[in-house]
């Protein structure tokens, strides 16, 4: 219950930024050069390489892909949906593998704004799911990452996600074995424009 309050007042805190075109200190732009995004640019896919962190067993690590599809509002807010998923095995401290998965659904609400011509800064606010060890666990998810403008339809970005953060029930399938765990991924990929 606490972590669907603090979605709605997330969202309701949000509501005004959505709704508003220049709602975060106006700038003076003379040439559509000066905005973060290219003119008819509301939608954009990425790809990105994710380095997945779990305690679940241990500390397990591993490499992930993440598709990412979003629509720019304004010039200081998106809607971002994002799916994750490992491939090949995971490695558990000390150097063993682990055939195992994680995968990550989830959608978020992105505040952004532009520190330099070209740099953005921007958070992620949200909720997902996470799915491994044959159980899975959702909730509020939160994110911090930084982009840079390459061309006008292609820009660069890195972030932290922290994903989950909680006690997953049932894990392997073993009915009444909970165990807390925290789930989270860095991302670097390249976001498109259309």
């Amino acid at each position: 219950m606490k972590k669907t309050a603090l979605i709605l007042t997330t969202a309701l805190a949000m509501t005004p930024y959505l709704l508003a075109e220049e709602t975060i200190i106006p700038k003076e732009k003379t040439s559509s050069e000066y905005s973060l995004y290219t003119e008819g640019s509301s939608f954009y896919s990425a790809l990105g390489y994710s380095y997945i962190s779990a305690d679940i067993y241990e500390s397990e690590t591993g490499n992930a892909y993440t598709l990412i599809a979003g629509y720019t509002i304004n010039d200081y807010v998106s809607i971002e949906g994002r799916y994750s998923k490992t491939f090949g095995d995971l490695e558990i401290e000390g150097g063993e593998k682990k055939d195992k998965l994680i995968q990550n659904g989830a959608l978020y609400i992105k505040p952004n704004y532009e520190i330099s011509e070209g740099i953005n800064i921007y958070g992620l606010i949200g909720y997902g799911e996470v799915v491994m060890a044959n159980t899975s666990g959702d909730g509020f998810q939160w994110g911090l990452g930084m982009s840079y403008k390459v061309s006008p339809n292609v820009h660069i970005f890195i972030d932290y996600t922290d994903l989950y953060d909680g006690t997953l029930d049932n894990v392997d399938l073993r009915p009444g074995y909970n165990v807390d765990t925290q789930v989270n991924a860095t991302t670097f990929g390249v976001t498109y424009y259309y």
